[in-house]
C-alpha cells in the first residue's frame, strides 16, 4: 500500500528511536531534529498557502470563461492550472 500522492513527498527525519545514546529509552528527540520537522511543516504550510492563493484566482477565471464561452479564456485557464499540479 503507497501513501497518498500528496503525502509522498515529503520524508520527516525522525532521530528519537531507542539507541545506546540514550539507554534504549528512545524517549528523547534531539534538537536539531526537531528544527528540521518544525521547518519542513513550516514549508507544507507555505506550500499551502500558496496553493490555495493561486486556486482563488484561478476559481473566478474559470467560472467567467465558461460563463462567457471564451475557449481562448478557457485555455489560458488549462495552461495555467500545470503551476498549480507542480505545486500538489
Amino acid at each position: 500500500m503507497h501513501a497518498p500522492r500528496e503525502l509522498q513527498r515529503w520524508t520527516i527525519r525522525w532521530a528519537g528511536w531507542p539507541s545506546e545514546r540514550n539507554n534504549g529509552k528512545g524517549d528523547t528527540v534531539p534538537e536539531e531534529s526537531r528544527r528540521s520537522y518544525h521547518h519542513e511543516l513550516d514549508d507544507v504550510k507555505s506550500d499551502i498557502v500558496q496553493l490555495a492563493a493561486l486556486v482563488t484566482e484561478a476559481i473566478p477565471r474559470a467560472t467567467q470563461a465558461l460563463l462567457d464561452m471564451d475557449l481562448q479564456a478557457a485555455q489560458r485557464v488549462i495552461d495555467h492550472d500545470d503551476v498549480l499540479d507542480q505545486k500538489s
